[in-house]
């Protein structure tokens, strides 16, 4: 009787722990997947309340102009007023139905970060080489601006309109050189030499004071219209550059490449091994002064052509671009323990 009372059942191996801490990396996804989507959903609004807020103010446009200058509902200004306010409207239209069926680079990064479990990734795109005109966009701001002044009698005795035409005229040579001739540093220092050389020999045959008075010849007033016209022009064309960018990419990761050359939802993927990449810093101006240079992607199949990406920060891109293909990627499955 004591043996059989110290005899105690054996207990089975508890099991619910373990389905539970199961359960646990699937829950915690589930609500990861839920907060994304209440972000995405959040964002989406603030974009209708911004396209709906743009429509307002082109609409709304049309009384206050008519209130402004007292004209008739069927005048020229009226009627301009008409065609703008429309043409505003169909831009963001068309604007939101590209956005809503071609695969932008924005896009194609958010599925990469959200379905792809990808924490390394490039993406390139081609920027415009008018963005080399920033100096050129930045100065013509502020020459417009200061123009104002002046003719508000505001500006400095010190500054003419003479001085900010023939600064502008100097700066915008310097940016064009940059931008249509390739820099190397060789060439920049023969440049710097020959500038230097020939400075020296006038001045050592006397006619330094004569090449200044040359140059004042270039002192040009140029008006505050000329200067905010060449503004806008230059924003204009960087801002066609990134549209361009949206729809024309590549998005490099530890795995594939996808490449879009298109409004179209349909790219094209190709692997890390069918490609090569370059980094091309060889133009010493555009690397040192401006941050610019080259990634170069070259193709196995010699029926390709090569792309070639202008971006800022060159360097940095190019060692991020290494460092994503060199990483393998693994699918993971939700609830499964991969070694």
């Amino acid at each position: 009787m004591d043996g059989q009372q110290n005899e105690t059942p054996e207990q089975e191996p508890e099991t619910e722990p373990e389905a539970a801490s199961e359960e646990e990396p699937v829950a915690a996804e589930q609500e990861q997947e839920q907060e994304q989507v209440g972000d995405e959903g959040k964002s989406g609004l603030w974009k209708w309340v911004a396209a709906a807020a743009v429509a307002a103010a082109a609409l709304a446009a049309i009384p206050v102009v008519h209130a402004a200058t007292g004209r008739g509902w069927g005048d020229d200004p009226m009627i301009a007023t008409y065609i703008l306010a429309g043409l505003v409207i169909l831009i963001e239209v068309g604007v939101i139905i590209v956005l809503k069926t071609a695969r932008t680079r924005y896009s194609v990064e958010r599925q990469i970060v959200e379905h792809r479990e990808v924490h390394e990734y490039v993406v390139l795109w081609d920027r415009p080489r008018w963005i080399l005109y920033i100096p050129v966009l930045g100065a013509s701001l502020l020459f417009g601006l200061l123009m104002c002044l002046h003719s508000a009698d505001l500006m400095p005795a010190a500054v003419t309109p003479q001085m900010l035409g023939g600064v502008w005229a100097v700066l915008v040579l310097l940016n064009v050189l940059v931008e249509q001739f390739h820099m190397s540093i060789k060439v920049f220092f023969l440049i710097v030499l020959t500038v230097v050389a020939m400075l020296l020999t006038l001045h050592l045959l006397g006619y330094a004071d004569d090449a200044v008075r040359l140059l004042r010849h270039a002192a040009v007033p140029l008006p505050a219209k000329f200067y905010f016209m060449a503004t806008a022009l230059i924003a204009l064309i960087i801002f066609i550059g990134w549209v361009h960018g949206l729809f024309h990419y590549m998005a490099i990761t530890p795995n594939v490449a996808d490449l879009q050359r298109g409004l179209t939802e349909t790219g094209r993927q190709v692997k890390n091994a069918d490609y090569d990449v370059d980094f091309d810093a060889t133009d010493v101006v555009e690397r040192w002064l401006f941050g610019f240079g080259r990634i170069i992607i070259s193709f196995r199949d010699p029926n390709r052509p090569p792309l070639v990406f202008f971006v800022p920060r060159a360097s940095v891109i190019d060692d991020r671009i290494r460092r994503v293909r060199s990483v393998t990627a693994i699918d993971r499955t939700p609830g499964l323990d991969h070694p």
